[in-house]
């Protein structure tokens, strides 16, 4: 694994705790019991820094995680991540500032306020904007530091990293992890395709499921209708996430290597609890019951149909795990270096990690 030196790591936590903050910020800006939401609304916030929070997490945690597990990825492939979620955190932040809720933020307050009703709490919103942005900057800062102190490794410093990747791999594995792969695909030679059809389905309708139900949604300003909740949107979007990591990481990009068929079995029991919980919890709740009077009934319905959908996916995939022994699938090799044990960077970077 790559040695990520304290004032590294630093950086990653204080990029966790910012996520989270946001995380808790941006339903508080709304004074109702329920979270307001629509396409519109913190959902931006929501979605970008929970995206931010899995990376930071998965960088702080990967390198200690058993061999069963992903690879940590290349300093390449983490400042790449790095420099997509800093410019996504940005459009987040930007696409809430544009929402007419902000624009207008104070004279609603004061509106709904003369009418001894709190809806909309405007410092609230303007913090979980400045936190997104300041979670965008720390991403720039980590990658900028990638950039400056791991791209000026030595040729020599290569070399050895990929002997000791290629040692990594296969030192601990008796049987070589190639020909127990192509002894899985003679006796099920559909498995593999099944896998990623599986995936494919769960991106698709995971994808949906989040899109029609911020759709669907209608912003109730007045506050007397509890919203529905943002777990089950952030249930679907999870499922997203994973799959398109699965398909584009793993798969096609060959950026890393695939969990365990044990891990993944895990992984996906996981998201299918959540997943058919987010469903429940939709379907019961109030936006749905009172859907006829409020509209966006096809929405929602829609919504939550899709997520047990989803949910019907995630529990083929786990059945697809089981046709094949876990000791027949090893976690399969990236085709890039897997930097191991070595710390990377220029002599003035050896400080800073």
């Amino acid at each position: 694994m790559i040695s990520v030196s304290l004032p590294r790591l630093s950086v990653r936590v204080i990029q966790i705790v910012i996520s989270i903050a946001a995380l808790v910020i941006a339903p508080r800006s709304y004074a109702s019991s329920g979270f307001q939401l629509n396409a519109k609304t913190a959902a931006s916030i929501y979605f970008t820094n929970y995206a931010a929070l899995l990376c930071a997490l998965y960088s702080v945690v990967a390198p200690h995680l058993p061999k069963t597990t992903p690879s940590v990825p290349t300093p390449r492939n983490q400042r790449l991540a790095d420099t997509i979620l800093a410019v996504v955190l940005v459009l987040g932040a930007s696409l809430e500032i544009t929402n007419d809720i902000i624009l207008h933020c104070e004279i609603r307050e004061a509106y709904f306020e003369k009418r001894g009703t709190t809806v909309f709490r405007c410092g609230m919103k303007s913090a979980s904007i400045v936190v997104t942005y300041i979670n965008a900057a720390l991403f720039v800062v980590t990658a900028v530091w990638s950039l400056v102190c791991d791209s000026a490794t030595s040729s020599a410093n290569l070399a050895n990293a990929g002997e000791l990747a290629a040692a990594d791999a296969y030192a601990a594995v008796s049987t070589p992890v190639k020909p127990a792969k192509e002894g899985v695909i003679t006796r099920h030679p559909y498995l593999p395709y099944l896998h990623r059809g599986a995936r494919v389905a769960q991106f698709i309708a995971s994808t949906i499921s989040v899109i029609v139900v911020l759709v669907g949604y209608t912003l109730y300003e007045s506050g007397t209708v509890t919203s529905m909740p943002i777990y089950s949107v952030m249930a679907g979007y999870t499922s997203a996430l994973y799959a398109m990591w699965s398909l584009v990481a793993v798969e096609m990009a060959k950026l890393t290597t695939a969990p365990s068929a044990f891990i993944e079995r895990i992984v996906d029991v996981v998201l299918a609890v959540a997943v058919a919980v987010g469903a429940i919890v939709l379907s019961t709740s109030s936006a749905v019951q009172d859907c006829a009077s409020n509209g966006g009934c096809g929405h929602l319905m829609a919504g939550y149909i899709f997520l047990f959908i989803v949910f019907a996916f995630h529990v083929g995939s786990i059945g697809l795990s089981f046709t094949v022994a876990d000791e027949d699938i090893q976690p399969r090799a990236s085709s890039r270096p897997i930097l191991s044990n070595i710390k990377l960077g220029r002599s003035y970077c050896a400080k800073l990690g």
